[in-house]
């Protein structure tokens, strides 16, 4: 329940699931675990750099696993949102001939597995 503006609770409904969604508590859960080794990946050779790098890597390894990647053909990129990841893709192809654009419609439905 939810407070409204004139202070009656009401029940929570999530509309736009990218934008509202809280984060599943098996994610919240890993991320207070991790939270001691708080640091930048692929930064440095102190022990919380490490770790958060190891974590970091066993990460990406999962997600390829779950999504049938292959190591050695595909590349697992970890972005916040689909708005952030639209955008490194679009600035990362190459530039459509004049006067078009890039179809994101032909990627893959990037559906909720879980619903």
């Amino acid at each position: 329940m939810v407070p409204l503006f004139h202070d009656r609770p009401v029940r929570q409904a999530f509309h736009d699931n990218a934008a509202s969604r809280k984060a599943f508590r098996e994610v919240s859960g890993f991320l207070r675990r991790i939270d001691p080794y708080d640091s930048n990946i692929h930064r440095g050779s102190g022990h919380d750099a490490v770790t958060a790098t190891q974590l970091y890597e066993q990460a990406r390894s999962t997600l390829s696993h779950f999504v049938g990647g292959d190591a050695k053909r595909h590349m697992v990129i970890p972005v916040r949102n689909m708005t952030e990841g639209s955008n490194l893709l679009a600035n990362t192809l190459p530039f459509p001939p004049e006067g078009q654009g890039f179809d994101f419609s032909s990627l893959p439905s990037l559906e909720d597995p879980l619903g």
